[in-house]
């Protein structure tokens, strides 16, 4: 599966959408809460995918009513313990917003966090698991850039 290959050589190749959603459901059931997670990548690269097969895997919320907070910031779903905070900081222009509207507080509850375009804020969460969507002749590459999964 995806995941052995993203644990095991620090990435993997999906060719559909279905595996970026598979990909997404393995690693929410490998992840222990509280967790942060950064989603690095071009738009169109797959980040938005993985996070609807981890959402949808962490509290079984239907796939298609996932949306991507492109421009409210955040969505959340689910309920303690299974809560799963996404972020879109697409549109973030500083870190001192992120913190303005509250975002931080989130982060210091016991939750689960995907965080797309994290740039302004990874300085604050040095653990978090950082994960790279890119787009390859192959389709989707992701690569485990910092952090574990265990």
């Amino acid at each position: 599966m995806a995941f052995s290959s993203l644990k095991n050589e620090k990435f993997c190749f999906l060719k559909s959408t279905e595996e970026t959603l598979n990909l997404g459901a393995e690693i929410a059931q490998k992840i222990n809460i509280p967790a942060i997670l950064f989603l690095y990548g071009d738009l169109g690269s797959g980040k938005t995918t993985f996070a609807k097969g981890f959402i949808h895997e962490k509290t079984l919320e239907p796939i298609e009513s996932i949306a991507s907070p492109t421009f409210v910031y955040m969505n959340e779903y689910g309920n303690f313990p299974s809560q799963v905070a996404h972020f879109d900081l697409y549109r973030l222009e500083s870190e001192e917003k992120f913190t303005a509207l509250g975002f931080d507080e989130i982060l210091s509850f016991p939750v689960t966090a995907l965080i797309e375009w994290p740039e302004k804020i990874e300085h604050l969460y040095p653990s978090a698991i950082r994960l790279k969507f890119s787009v390859d002749h192959e389709g989707r590459k992701v690569e485990l850039i910092g952090g574990t999964l265990d």
